[in-house]
């Protein structure tokens, strides 16, 4: 019996299932799956704590507790933020570029008025052009001025001719000439303080060139042509219509012949541009001839200056600085004598 029992007994432990049998130490999950003893996700020491929980993750690898519309969210609102932000980039880009434009713009198209006025060279005031906001002193025609005779100076003393110009003449500046062939050895500039300056232009002023023996041989004189009447008339008009240079030089005393100032169909030649090749900067022509009057023949020069950089700046044609200059020499044959020559010590000494 005892040997049946123990047969009895190992085959029952046979049929009973081990307790380290691989498919009998599964847990069986809610919803019919199975955990094995490796699967850390529930009872691991590594996952759990005392302390709580530590990076629990869910089957797809997503943080637990959150949907697919929930990961879904989010990736919305991060595509939503990136674009918000690039969307305000651009914003400001374009307030860049269209506060660049407006200005350039404006700039040019100030540049474009006034070098259309000058190529066109109308005869009328700048009003016409560009409407009464923009006139200011240079548009009238009131003379405020008159041109000091200069032929009078000529053969005086250096005090002599500051009388005879009046108008507050004070002297400037004096500047002693070296040059050798020039009779001119000492310039002298008088500012005319009595008479209305003009704001860009400065007042109206008198140049003396005296001679060795202090004698003045050669008169000049500079003004703004709005003092002397003359409204914004193009560069050509001025010289060519109005005839300023020989109508100044004949206030001054010298009768020239109309026309005899002429601008030469070259504009290159009298106009000078910025370094972009286009801007007008400034146009300037000299002109000179000799006159017999008294029986003597008198030189004379002069030089129409329009100069546009204030203009430029301002997109304003009526802020060019427009100035005549004029200037009568003394006739070769009125010049005084050069000095004689000084002696020479050695050649006066008497030989021992």
């Amino acid at each position: 019996m005892a040997k049946h029992a123990g047969i009895d007994k190992s085959a029952r432990a046979a049929q009973e299932p081990s307790a380290f049998a691989p498919e009998e130490r599964g847990l069986v999950l809610v919803g019919g799956g199975r955990m094995d003893d490796g699967d850390e996700s529930i009872g691991s020491p590594g996952r759990f704590g005392r302390k709580g929980r530590k990076n629990r993750q869910g089957p797809e690898g997503g943080s637990l507790g959150l949907t697919i519309h929930q990961k879904k969210s989010r990736r919305m609102r991060r595509v939503l933020t990136a674009a918000i932000i690039l969307l305000i980039a651009l914003l400001g880009a374009l307030v860049y570029f269209s506060y660049m434009w407006i200005t350039v713009g404006s700039l040019e198209l100030g540049q474009f008025k006034i070098e259309q006025e000058v190529r066109e060279q109308p005869s009328h005031d700048i009003d016409e052009l560009k409407g009464d906001d923009t006139k200011d002193n240079a548009t009238t025609t009131v003379k405020k001025t008159e041109v000091p005779g200069l032929l009078s100076l000529l053969g005086k003393t250096q005090e002599e001719a500051i009388n005879l110009v009046g108008h507050g003449a004070t002297v400037v500046s004096s500047i002693p000439v070296n040059e050798e062939g020039n009779p001119v050895k000492m310039n002298v500039k008088l500012s005319l303080t009595d008479e209305p300056g003009d704001a860009r232009s400065g007042t109206p002023t008198v140049y003396l060139g005296l001679g060795w023996n202090g004698m003045v041989i050669t008169a000049g004189y500079s003004v703004a042509t709005s003092s002397l009447g003359y409204g914004a008339l193009s560069f050509v008009d001025a010289i060519e219509k109005e005839h300023i240079i020989e109508l100044t030089l004949a206030e001054a005393g010298l009768a020239v012949a109309q026309g005899s100032a002429t601008v030469p169909t070259d504009k290159s030649l009298y106009s000078t541009y910025a370094s972009d090749k286009t801007t007008l900067v400034e146009e300037a022509c000299s002109f000179s001839g000799t006159v017999e009057q008294g029986g003597a023949p008198y030189e004379w020069s002069s030089v129409l200056r329009y100069d546009y950089m204030a203009a430029n700046a301002s997109g304003n044609l009526a802020d060019t600085i427009r100035q005549v200059y004029v200037y009568i020499n003394i006739p070769a044959a009125l010049l005084p004598p050069p000095p004689p020559p000084e002696p020479d010590p050695a050649a006066e000494t008497p030989p021992a």
